[in-house]
């Protein structure tokens, strides 16, 4: 995927747009409650990967 020419960057839309446009299949849901998930650092996301699977187990 070439990088965007607005701006010469890769950006996270462009690649969910892609997989879209490629059949993919995204799900999406309200976050309820008073958490969040952190997402910029790699532990971070690992353990934000692993309680939605967790969550797709119930």
């Amino acid at each position: 995927m070439p990088a965007n020419p607005k701006r010469g960057e890769f950006e996270l839309t462009d690649a969910i747009n892609a997989y879209i446009d490629s059949g993919g299949v995204i799900a999406v849901g309200e976050a309820k409650g008073d958490s969040h998930m952190e997402c910029g650092s790699p532990s971070g996301w690992l353990r934000a990967n692993n309680a939605m699977a967790e969550l797709q187990k119930s």
